[in-house]
């Protein structure tokens, strides 16, 4: 598969965004079908750090995606 780092695709933001959010911003950036729960313990390990609410009261991280 062609397709850069999951670490290259997000940057740190002032703003937590819902990991469904990101997920499917992350999908459409690198068009590679990924499972959610792969995506969720990916993200977790490496942001686990940046774990917060977001504006609506979901889950999310404090970043935000690379286009």
């Amino acid at each position: 598969m062609d397709f850069k780092p999951i670490q290259e695709c997000f940057q740190p933001s002032d703003k937590v965004t819902a990991k469904h959010l990101l997920f499917e911003q992350l999908i459409s950036l690198i068009k590679v079908p990924l499972p959610k729960v792969i995506f969720y313990i990916l993200m977790d390990e490496m942001y686990g750090d940046t774990i917060g609410k977001s504006e609506d009261g979901c889950a999310g991280y404090a970043l935000s995606v690379v286009a």
